[in-house]
């Protein structure tokens, strides 16, 4: 039984260091899919695509896989672009707020290639593949 309680606290404690916190330094490109302001809580894509706004950011995230492979085609900006919501700023899990749709939504790319989904929410950064906010 000892050995059980050992080896269930060792898998707990594993998982919560799994997550690596975003650095400017790790940024190769930001890519842009939407960015302006939400029109009856929906977003209107570049292609007049039209995602709807949900508390826990659902369609957001469904949309980004489906946009994965037109990268080419969004708008991109340099690893500057969002350094401001990295400097000396902690992280922490994300809970959703209902009344406050997103600002901006797109995808990082890191220099070892992973693709990042993030959110704007104002001027609060949230990574939206893992679900943590920097503030």
């Amino acid at each position: 039984m000892k050995y059980f309680l050992f080896i269930c606290g060792l898998i707990y404690l594993s998982g919560c260091a799994s997550y690596q916190p975003l650095l400017k330094s790790n940024i190769k490109t930001v890519h842009i899919l939407f960015k302006g302001k939400p029109e009856n809580y929906d977003y209107n894509l570049y292609d007049d695509s039209i995602v709807h706004w949900d508390k826990k950011n659902i369609g957001i995230k469904r949309a980004l896989n489906n946009y994965r492979n037109k990268l080419p085609l969004l708008k991109k900006e340099g690893p500057d672009y969002l350094a401001s919501f990295f400097a000396n700023k902690k992280n922490h899990k994300y809970v959703p707020i209902k009344v406050v749709p997103l600002n901006e939504f797109g995808y990082i790319e890191t220099n070892s290639g992973q693709l990042i989904f993030y959110g704007l929410m104002r001027d609060t950064f949230i990574d939206l593949t893992s679900d943590k906010v920097y503030y």
